[in-house]
């Protein structure tokens, strides 16, 4: 915005459009932005104008001072705004921004949003309400009421999910009968945080930051979560007996401080809650490391009682389907709906607001190739369960440098390169490609065997004095791809403290996905079954080491000398796990001195 400004009278409705208020014009981008500074600052109308004029001062605009400066003058300009709210509702309409949608009902931010002092201020202190519609409760009666006198029909058609602080099997089903297409219910979760923090005077701690950054991967979607079934209401979700105990501990803060911040340290806020298990078990870090915040009231009830609730079956139930609903928006979508929190906003109101441009992310699937066969997930339709993952990250790296001319250094390689020493031109571009995928997908275990072998029969070629052979065009290629699966597996590899940090961090993902292929009830894949792999990690590294890594280093340390370095690490970690063997450890001792050093 960059301030008032003088026009001639004979341009308005010519090359001008504006909107009058009282003896001010303003101009539609005006409107949008006091709209958007309404929302983005939780209704602060007063903040708003300093802000204006601000910026109206760095643009340069000699007319700033004439800006409304008193609520008299500049309040007409804010309630034409908002009451404009049919033709908000027929823009959202038109973008069928209604798909997902947030509820929620409240009094106390009435008065900030209407600029009114608390309720029992003098009465000529107080203003008059509008914009907003009146109802006499939030029960699920009073929601569809209110949802039918405000909203039409066409925009009811187009809602899919509905976001709450308080869904219920009821709510559902009566929303159901005026929302004909509604598929979820979905549980506002930064309404935990904001419980939380009423703890503490409404003010941002160390554990509300941190609850905040688990309730985050909620926002995110996963191809995985496309198939899974919503949580009505209808029956409580299966409750492992593993669960069970990670909600007690929730109550008890049993957990140890060292497992208690390696787990809230591995929370990437980007990535998505794919499992319960791993949401609890960062409840439970919660309740072990913030004891003293934990232990404060909020409404009668302690903060942990409250980690507790949104631990059990009905609460999760309701808290993923705002994952699973992410994972079914329109990958066409480029401005997706933002339906959290609406506690913070608090206002009784339908919220259609697009929050941010989608950027490409590369996908994070946490999953193996066979878990994605054995599930058919969209990534196994898509590449025909062939090297899924590695298919998928090779077209992703493509599709970002078609996307974006910056990122895209192969155009900057030539389509008739011609060698000195060839006679026909070679288009380097082509050449690239085929080789970056080759090479990516040679890192598919699939393939192991066949790079071994292929090494095995390089060492015999090599000996053999062979060198046409072993220096061929396509004996290049499958060194490089063998090269690559080397560095794929090189874990067993690495030094000590490298080789364990590395070890839990995959041991981890493969229990996670252990605990999801239980909840579907499918065959658990091998090292990923938690509660026999706690007792065995040592083994399991030792069998990895014997029967995978040996047979495919020893013949490429023969190739390349350097390589024998790694085998050295390879021998020393092998000693170690056969020590921890013999010790019988189990995985709560085994990563405890590496994070402690």
């Amino acid at each position: 915005m960059p301030g008032p400004r003088y026009v001639n009278q004979t341009t308005i409705g010519k090359d001008l459009f504006v909107r009058r208020v009282g003896n001010i014009f303003y101009a539609h981008e005006l409107g949008e932005q006091v709209f958007q500074e309404i929302i983005l600052h939780h209704a602060k109308v007063k903040t708003i104008w300093p802000r204006f004029m601000l910026e109206a001062v760095r643009s340069g605009s000699a007319l700033a001072n004439l800006l409304p400066s008193n609520t008299s003058r500049r309040w007409p300009l804010v309630e034409d705004v908002c009451v404009s709210f049919t033709a908000m509702l027929q823009e959202c309409k038109e973008h069928h921004e209604f798909t997902a949608t947030s509820i929620d009902g409240t009094f106390r931010v009435c008065l900030t949003i209407l600029e009114q002092v608390p309720f029992n201020a003098p009465k000529k202190a107080q203003a008059r309400p509008f914009l907003m519609k009146i109802v006499l409760g939030e029960g699920s009666d009073h929601i569809a009421a209110g949802l039918q006198q405000r909203i039409d029909k066409e925009c009811l058609n187009q809602v899919r999910f509905v976001a709450t602080d308080a869904p219920s099997r009821r709510l559902f089903c009566i929303l159901k009968e005026i929302l004909p297409n509604l598929e979820a219910l979905l549980l506002d979760p930064i309404h935990l945080a904001r419980r939380y923090e009423s703890s503490s005077a409404r003010k941002r701690t160390a554990g509300s930051a941190t609850l905040r950054r688990c309730l985050a991967k909620f926002s995110n979607g996963s191809a995985l979560l496309q198939k899974e079934s919503f949580y009505t209401g209808e029956c409580s979700p299966a409750v492992s007996a593993y669960e069970q105990t990670l909600q007690q501990q929730i109550l008890g803060s049993s957990m140890p401080q060292t497992k208690a911040k390696k787990l809230l340290s591995s929370v990437d806020e980007m990535d998505v809650w794919v499992s319960h298990v791993g949401f609890v078990e960062r409840l439970v870090a919660m309740s072990a490391i913030y004891r003293t915040e934990v232990m404060k009231n909020e409404e009668g009830k302690a903060v942990y009682h409250l980690l507790w609730q949104a631990a059990q079956p009905d609460r999760l139930g309701w808290l993923f389907n705002n994952a699973r609903a992410r994972a079914r928006m329109s990958a066409h979508w480029e401005w997706p709906l933002e339906w959290q929190g609406v506690a913070g906003y608090g206002a009784g109101h339908l919220r259609g607001k697009s929050a941010q441009k989608l950027i490409y992310q590369l996908k994070r699937s946490a999953r193996n190739n066979l878990f994605h066969t054995k599930t058919m997930s969209p990534l196994a339709i898509t590449y025909n369960d062939k090297s899924v993952l590695e298919n998928m990250h090779v077209a992703s790296a493509f599709e970002v440098m078609q996307q974006d001319a910056q990122y895209n250094w192969l155009a900057h390689l030539q389509q008739n390169f011609l060698p000195e020493s060839a006679s026909k031109a070679v288009n380097l571009q082509q050449y690239i490609r085929r080789g970056i995928i080759d090479i990516v997908l040679g890192t598919d275990m699939a393939k192991h065997i066949q790079h071994q072998k292929f090494l095995a029969s390089r060492v015999a070629a090599v000996q053999n004095q062979n060198n046409a052979e072993a220096n061929g065009e396509t004996s290049k290629m499958e060194f490089l791809e063998a090269i690559m699966h080397a560095a794929d597996i090189s874990n067993p590899c690495k030094p000590r403290k490298m080789m364990l940090h590395w070890t839990q961090r995959v041991i981890e993902e493969f229990w996670a996905q252990g605990d999801e292929e239980m909840r579907l009830n499918i065959e658990v894949s091998p090292m990923c079954d938690r509660i026999t792999g706690e007792d065995s990690i040592p083994k399991q590294q030792l069998g990895f080491i014997d029967f995978v890594i040996t047979p495919y280093y020893t013949p490429l340390a023969e190739l390349i000398p350097e390589v024998k370095e790694a085998t050295k690490n390879m021998l020393d970690n092998r000693s170690f796990w056969l020590e921890k063997e013999s010790q019988q450890a189990h995985c709560s001792h085994l990563f405890k001195e590496n994070a402690e050093g």
